[in-house]
């Protein structure tokens, strides 16, 4: 699905272009279209790409209630935390993880999260966090201002009795496209 907003004067435009595609006889020549190059083709960049993690993903306060463990999903579109299994909600506030990109305005971009991040306590323990996705776009773009913000969520899985604080990076990628 493809999110963009429009204003008065795109959607104007876009309307524009339809009707005048359609207007003619299929073999007519389109005097809208002209062969140039996208504005981006293999220019180099004026700024370089960064990222800044504004909120870390916390799933916060969970007990594990019998032997087998569960899964925590935790979208990151609405930031709704949803368990399943042998986990115990023992309250508090979930938060889904907040990226900025900032970078030259107007440019698409891809942004690469890992499959699967292993997470650790300082005993020794782990758990698997998967599923890792964002709230981006299918074609993502810089603003006017050259920055993109995101979320982003997953799914934690908890294996037996695990316990403890657990804590892991997770590399996200992104590039000029």
């Amino acid at each position: 699905m493809i999110v963009g907003v429009l204003s008065r004067r795109g959607l104007a435009a876009a309307v524009f272009v339809s009707g005048i595609a359609f207007a003619g006889p299929a073999s007519a020549e389109c005097r809208l279209c002209e062969d140039r190059e996208p504005v981006f083709a293999d220019r180099a960049p004026d700024r370089p790409l960064s990222i800044t993690i504004e909120n870390g993903l916390d799933f916060d306060r969970l007990a594990v209630g019998g032997d087998s463990g569960g899964v925590v999903d935790l979208d990151p579109g609405t930031g709704h935390r949803q368990l399943n299994g042998d986990l115990v909600d023992l309250g508090g506030f979930a938060v889904r993880g907040t990226a900025v990109l900032r970078g030259d305005p107007g440019r698409t971009v891809r942004v690469d999260l890992p499959s699967r991040v292993t997470l650790y306590t300082v005993e020794g323990e782990a758990v698997e966090l998967a599923n890792l996705e964002s709230d981006l776009p299918a074609l993502p773009q810089l603003d006017g201002n050259g920055q993109l913000r995101f979320s982003f969520g997953g799914r934690l899985h908890v294996r037996g009795r695990s316990s403890g604080n657990f804590r892991g990076r997770i590399r996200i990628s992104a590039e000029y496209q």
